[in-house]
């Protein structure tokens, strides 16, 4: 069965939807139906073909076919789809044009694919661009909203300049390994690494020393960008604040799989970067933990609920970086683990907050979610669900996925990064639990506007089956265990 399947399917399917709804234009209402159909469609062709048991190379190692790519992209699908299917009543709300919001997301997916499946750094560039370019799109889906444009100009600012540290480290790389395609670089930089020779004969080769190590930094800077981890973060908070719920929980989610993917690919412990570990690892945990220890105090100030997330998903994202930087077979099961429960807590939290309104807008303010309890009780359990995760409650996967991390730290000897991780869990338990609080225990204050809340059969069905699989995949943890065994 053909390895580019996936691609060529969801591909296809968006080249249809654009060119039948451009012409159709009384069709519209069918257009999240037609992208839903699409990524059915690109969930069977993940599955048809046979996990590889091995790394399989096509044109010379642009694109690689192994079981990290094969299981990330049916991941990807499960996720595009489960946020599509429910975001019906926030492009209604606020009048997207259908068509285009569809085919961004159905393009930033395939973006996805062609990045997790790439052995190559023009590929890598490709993948990552087609990625984001429609996310950059999707903040400022909202045209009069100024906060949104002020988003999505920032976010669209930061990515280029992320892109550029990624080029430009790469022809850094090009000009000292002769090579682009990952594994031949990963080569290269070893034996560059591991000339044993007398210092004066090594006077030749400290130029290109020189130019790997600042090519590795550069790279290593674009993906602290992509992460949105300290001390490039800057964009998370208008992003997150500037852009609707919807569009939140793609931006929040399912890119960082992605991101970890590749990180995979570029820094772990058979990557092209790996040889240059004396140069990255130490700032991944400085900037780890600088993550987690700031994300978290930034959000003990926090009123507005997007703003907090954003804080939120900065903590998270140094949780990840400290899996990623053991550059280790365990780390790199860590953080897997770790982002499949962050996309699943992610996607149920921003669907959830996305059926709230107050006075017809979204919900902005923390104090809006006073007496949900009373109002939309089912609503309100979801969401505490969903914060006793993000702080490592059991039994809630979360805990699974902190402790999981924590025990890997130990375990390589990293104890007093340990216990930073676990200090940064309980700074960051005081504003959830403020959040659940408002929600459990107060009552709506009297005289002001109703919190309503939409409701379909289709949407509550999805957040009752992502709840219970946030309990469920703590009581059964060997289920997502041997996946994260399978895809590494």
């Amino acid at each position: 069965m053909c390895i580019l399947l996936p691609e060529i399917t969801l591909g296809l399917g968006i080249l249809a939807i654009i060119i039948v709804f451009s012409i159709w234009k009384k069709g519209q209402n069918y257009v999240t139906l037609s992208a839903l159909a699409v990524l059915i469609a690109t969930l069977i062709a993940c599955n048809l073909g046979a996990k590889p048991s091995e790394k399989l190379a096509l044109w010379q190692g642009l694109f690689i076919h192994d079981s990290l790519a094969y299981y990330t992209k049916s991941i990807l699908t499960l996720g595009a789809l489960s946020i599509l299917s429910s975001s019906y009543f926030e492009q209604k709300d606020f009048t997207f044009p259908m068509l285009e919001f569809n085919a961004l997301v159905l393009l930033s997916i395939l973006g996805g694919f062609v990045t997790v499946s790439a052995g190559h750094m023009i590929t890598v560039f490709l993948g990552l661009e087609l990625m984001y370019l429609p996310l950059y799109a999707l903040v400022a889906m909202r045209k009069k909203h100024l906060q949104a444009q002020e988003a999505a100009i920032k976010y669209l600012i930061m990515g280029a300049l992320a892109s550029a540290f990624l080029l430009y480290g790469a022809s850094l790389l090009y000009g000292v390994t002769g090579t682009m395609v990952l594994d031949n670089m990963e080569t290269s930089l070893f034996n560059l690494m591991s000339v044993d020779v007398e210092w004066v004969e090594k006077l030749p080769l400290i130029d290109n020393y020189v130019i790997a190590l600042v090519g590795t930094v550069m790279i290593l800077g674009a993906m602290l960008f992509k992460f949105g981890s300290m001390p490039f973060h800057i964009w998370v908070p208008d992003v997150y604040q500037g852009a609707t719920h919807i569009a939140v929980a793609i931006i929040g989610a399912l890119p960082k799989l992605v991101l970890v993917i590749l990180w995979t690919r570029l820094f772990g412990y058979q990557g092209a970067l790996a040889p240059m570990s004396e140069v990255w690892q130490l700032p991944v945990y400085v900037f780890g933990v600088g993550s987690i220890i700031y994300g978290n105090l930034l959000g003990l100030v926090q009123t507005k609920i997007k703003r907090l997330l954003a804080y939120s998903s900065i903590s998270h994202m140094g949780y990840i970086l400290l899996a990623l930087g053991m550059g280790s077979h365990i780390g790199i099961q860590s953080s897997l683990y770790y982002v499949c429960g962050y996309i699943l807590v992610t996607i149920t939290l921003f669907v959830t907050l996305a059926q709230l309104r107050k006075s017809g807008e979204e919900i902005v303010n923390i104090e809006d979610l006073k007496g949900l309890y009373s109002l939309h009780s089912g609503y309100a359990v979801v969401i505490t669900v969903s914060l006793f995760s993000l702080i490592g409650i059991p039994p809630i996967i979360g805990f699974l996925m902190k402790m999981q991390l924590i025990m890997s730290l130990i375990e390589q000897n990293l104890q007093g990064i340990a216990i930073m991780a676990v200090f940064g869990s309980v700074l960051g338990a005081y504003y959830y639990l403020n959040i659940i609080q408002l929600m459990l225990f107060h009552q709506p204050e009297e005289n002001a506007n109703v919190l309503h809340a939409h409701s379909s059969w289709g949407v509550s069905g999805l957040l009752g089956f992502t709840t219970i699989c946030l309990i469920g995949l703590s009581l059964k943890p060997q289920v997502l265990f041997e996946l994260i065994q399978l895809m590494a």
